[in-house]
């Protein structure tokens, strides 16, 4: 029969380490941070309000489908 001691320094270090990771998933998940950088791929989120005193709007598009109809669009809104 074999028994292993284990110091107590050690188990606190375990439990600080335990409690560190627990604060920082419930912090990245709270604030969506997680969805900003997620699979060591930065990713950009897009703007959706920016407080201006200008009457003014933006229009974006997603090329994602392809730029076939691009230069046809920005003719258009000329």
């Amino acid at each position: 029969m074999y028994f292993t001691l284990i110091k107590k320094r050690t188990i606190l270090r375990v439990f600080a380490l335990i409690t560190l990771f627990i604060t920082l998933s419930l912090i990245l998940y709270g604030t969506g941070a997680y969805q900003v950088f997620y699979g060591k791929t930065l990713r950009e989120l897009p703007i959706y309000y920016v407080k201006t005193d200008k009457k003014q709007i933006a229009i974006s598009f997603d090329c994602a489908w392809g730029t076939d109809y691009t230069d046809s669009l920005l003719e258009t809104m000329q």
